[in-house]
């Protein structure tokens, strides 16, 4: 990212994560289950999806999609929430015909 200090801004070129993901035939197996957004408000109106089969990115991958600091002292400093408390849920498995 070009904004790693407080104040900052920048333009960005539209991308969508989709680019990261594997051909549709290693999406097929999947775990999902209906839960709340993992920090407060912890609204429960997410639908979260698992593949069965680990999607490998590479490191520049990641640095494309999150970011990166110039140095781990100019992060910005706790730029999150708390995370939610565990819930008990139902999990969904899907396959192809499912």
């Amino acid at each position: 990212s070009d904004i790693p200090k407080p104040e900052m801004s920048t333009m960005m070129a539209e991308s969508s994560l989709l680019d990261l993901l594997p051909k549709e035939e290693k999406l097929r197996h999947y775990f999902r289950y209906l839960g709340s957004l993992t920090t407060p408000t912890c609204d429960e109106k997410v639908v979260w999806t698992v593949f069965q089969e680990p999607i490998q990115l590479h490191r520049e991958q990641v640095h494309r999609a999150w970011g990166r600091a110039w140095a781990p002292t100019a992060w910005l400093p706790r730029n999150y929430p708390s995370v939610c408390p565990q819930r008990s849920l139902r999990i969904r498995v899907g396959s192809p015909g499912n």
